[in-house]
Order: C-alpha cells, then structure tokens, then sequence
C-alpha cells in the first residue's frame, strides 16, 4: 500500500468515525416525527386563519430546512468562541496526547 493510499485509507476511517459519533447524536427518526408535526400545525393554523394552503407539508419542510441551517450556523459560532472553562478561575484540562 503506497503511503497516499495508506493517508487516504485512514483519512476515510477517521471521517467515518467521527460521522458515526455525530450520528449518535442525532435522532432521525425524531426529526421526521417534528417534521410530520410541524406540517401538522401548520396546516391547522392556515386551516384556522381561513387560509387554503395545500402545500403545508412542503411548508414544514423548507421551515425545518432553514432551522437546521440556523442551527448549524449557531453551531458554528458557539464552536468558533472562546471555551468559557479557559478563562476566569477554570482550567481545561490538558489535552491527552
């Protein structure tokens, strides 16, 4: 095995790993349930307001589409702050090495 293959074959293994803890971390299932609820609600509420709207359950979709975006960009900007632990009286810990 050539060492560009070797670095591409670890380079998969780690990205495969950290999907695979990411993936724990997030319940598919349960954001399929929000979204058929959401389509739900809303369609109640254009139901309720004397709106026809036929498309509630596209409605649902592009309204948690851009929530997610909002949340990775929140994410994002949590991710880029300083850890509150490194300041003040707190230490974090070392890394391990």
């Amino acid at each position: 095995m050539s060492v560009e293959s070797h670095m591409n074959w670890n380079t998969r293994v780690m990205q495969d790993l950290v999907y695979a803890r990411v993936r724990c971390h997030v319940d598919l299932v349960s954001l399929v349930d929000l979204e058929l609820e959401l389509g739900e609600s809303i369609e109640r509420a254009l139901q309720e307001s004397g709106e026809v709207e036929p498309g509630a359950d596209l409605m649902s979709r592009r309204l948690l589409d851009e929530a997610w975006r909002r949340l990775e960009a929140e994410w994002r900007e949590t991710r880029a702050m300083d850890c509150p632990l490194c300041s003040g009286p707190y230490e974090c810990p070392a890394p391990v090495a």
